[in-house]
């Protein structure tokens, strides 16, 4: 594995770069001493890319307030960078050569394999827009290695909207045109008036490639004329870019059997293969309480995982950078649940359910369209409920009577006043022939199996 950083410390580019960088501080500390510094600016650097975030929202009634915390956190971070690190080349290239780059910075928060990744040159400028009617999509750069990939855009629009949507980005493989099968998250900030800087952050599902091109297109609206940027992937920086570690321990937890199989060590990402055992009597849904924890207590944050019935990828920060001698990984319970109550079964007709668990799920309302689909709205209570899951849903598969498939579409999930309930809304898209009771299987469900346990990964 080479992990060679370009530039050496005290070189006339590093020292270029340093000068650079003390001068952006400068400014950037200029500005955010001028503007009111809110409590939440070291939150902004500490939460990053948030992977709950499937669309963002940005109202200009608050513009002020997060562009004084966005000048202090970037301020804070380039400050940071300066005290704690000498500067390379690259991370001071990427600053200079790209608009925006340092207000970005801020935006991207804490995900040291992101930042160790751009220190070591993984940033490749595009620089390529798609201008219509005055608005303007730019494609500044990207991050890539074999499993992700950071996308940094701008937006400018003619007229400044009240409210701003970005759910409606479409990321295409730039050869087939369909659309990329990843997990995708989006960050931004409204820069002034009309502009917005953000990221696009893209894991790629289990065993997809990295395509060799993207297509992103997107429309400030419904009214405006979709914008759409291509251009070219360079994979050849981060290819054999990864350790892979064996680990082949199986662990038991509450009787229930799980392997973790390996580790596999990325620029940007730790990712840590789980098979489940098939003679579990229950299904286990997902690890909580996550982390791995290196020999000096460094601690890699979990970002997500890849969720099947028969095996997971978790996903963290990567340390790929720095190599730790040891690696730990901590799990502080499971989500489990017996396999023959894995179906809630509800007669739509008579409006209640036939099935469940146990007590905790209810059916709140259920009601037919005139189209033949049916909305319904569960919930589920419980002091163990997941609630920093975005999205809540307990499934999505659903048969009814006959053994005919329908699915479940989420429309919307949330906690009241409450936190210990989520309400969840489902619109099932039906025809005349569905026969009741039908049977949701559930895939999600908050029932915890509290006994941690760790794995020496390395």
């Amino acid at each position: 594995m080479n992990n060679k950083r370009t530039g050496q410390p005290g070189s006339t580019e590093e020292t270029a770069g340093q000068d650079w960088l003390e001068a952006e501080l400068q400014r950037w500390g200029d500005e955010a001493g001028r503007l009111a510094v809110p409590a939440e600016a070291g939150q902004a650097l500490r939460s990053g890319l948030d992977p709950s975030s499937a669309s963002a929202r940005i109202k200009r009634s608050s513009r002020r307030r997060r562009r004084s915390g966005y000048a202090a956190a970037v301020a804070m971070l380039l400050a940071c960078i300066l005290m704690t690190a000498s500067v390379s080349p690259a991370f001071a290239s990427a600053l200079q050569h790209i608009p925006g780059m340092s207000r970005i910075l801020s935006l991207i928060g804490s995900d040291p394999g992101l930042h160790d990744a751009i220190d070591h040159d993984y940033m490749q400028p595009v620089g390529l827009s798609d201008k219509h009617g005055g608005n303007e999509f730019t494609v500044e750069g990207i991050v890539v290695d074999q499993v992700r990939m950071n996308v940094f855009f701008t937006v400018k629009l003619a007229k400044p909207k009240d409210t701003v949507y970005f759910g409606d980005m479409k990321v295409r493989d730039g050869a087939t045109m369909q659309e990329v099968a990843a997990l995708s998250s989006y960050s931004m900030q409204a820069e002034q008036d009309g502009i917005y800087r953000g990221v696009i952050d893209l894991q790629m599902g289990d065993g997809e490639p990295v395509p060799d091109s993207l297509s992103i297109s997107f429309s400030p609206d419904s009214n405006d004329q979709q914008l759409v940027v291509q251009f070219p992937v360079d994979k050849t920086k981060s290819a054999g870019m990864e350790e892979v570690l064996e680990v082949h321990q199986t662990v038991s937890v509450g009787g229930q059997k799980l392997t973790i199989e390996r580790a596999h060590i990325y620029p940007t990402r730790l990712i840590v293969d789980i098979s489940f055992d098939e003679a579990n009597s229950k299904q286990i849904f997902e690890l909580g309480d996550l982390s791995i924890v290196g020999e000096k207590g460094e601690v890699l944050q979990n970002k997500g995982a890849f969720l099947g019935d028969k095996e997971q990828t978790l996903q963290f920060d990567s340390s790929f950078f720095h190599t730790p001698k040891h690696l730990t990984l901590k799990v502080g319970r499971i989500m489990a649940l017996d396999k023959d109550k894995r179906n809630l079964v509800i007669d739509l007709g008579a409006k209640k359910i036939v099935q469940a668990p146990d007590d905790q799920v209810g059916l709140t309302s259920v009601s037919r369209q005139p189209n033949g689909n049916y909305e319904l709205q569960l919930s589920v209570q419980g002091p163990t409920i997941p609630t920093d899951h975005f999205g809540y849903t307990l499934g999505s598969e659903l048969t009814d009577a006959n053994g005919k498939a329908y699915q479940a579409n989420l429309k919307r999930s949330g906690w009241g006043a409450n936190e210990d309930k989520v309400t969840i809304d489902f619109k099932i898209p039906a025809d005349q022939q569905l026969q009741n009771p039908v049977s949701l299987k559930i895939d999600n469900y908050p029932a915890w199996i509290d006994e941690p346990f760790e794995v020496k990964l390395k």
